[in-house]
């Protein structure tokens, strides 16, 4: 059975819709503490998003100097698929894994609902599943 880490940082608070949503497709999950140092066992992982402390103290940079980061890194290295929603994707682009940056957020209504950061775009969107054929979703079997 396919075997997901979701990973758990103090203050985040979307890690059991990601572990409910990996569940019911159907592979094993299992949380992942921002305190471990490695992810022996995972097939993929998942920075998922929800931080209470709010964009405006970037919690992705403070996340990334968490130990389960370097091992987010050398599974990343080796191939393996990690997936980073929302602020988890922020914690990938502030530790160095992804291209981008985050940008402080405005306090004008119109730049939150649509956030330009280089090619990358935030905007409200509806959930689907783009390409199946992708590395997570192939373990997953959508």
């Amino acid at each position: 059975m396919t075997r997901i880490g979701v990973v758990v940082f103090p203050g985040s608070n979307c890690e059991y819709d990601a572990l409910g949503a990996v569940s019911a497709l159907g592979a094993e999950a299992e949380f992942v503490w921002h305190s471990a140092t490695h992810l022996d066992g995972f097939d993929g992982v998942i920075l998922p998003g929800g931080f209470a402390h709010g964009d405006y103290l970037r919690p992705g940079a403070l996340a990334r100097f968490s130990p389960v980061m370097e091992a987010v890194a050398e599974f990343a290295r080796a191939g393996g698929a990690v997936l980073g929603i929302c602020n988890g994707f922020q914690v990938l682009t502030e530790a160095g894994l992804l291209p981008g940056a985050h940008l402080p957020v405005s306090t004008n209504d119109a730049d939150r609902r649509i956030h330009r950061v280089g090619t990358h775009q935030r905007r409200l969107s509806g959930p689907g599943v783009g390409h199946s054929h992708k590395p997570l979703f192939g373990l997953l079997h959508v």
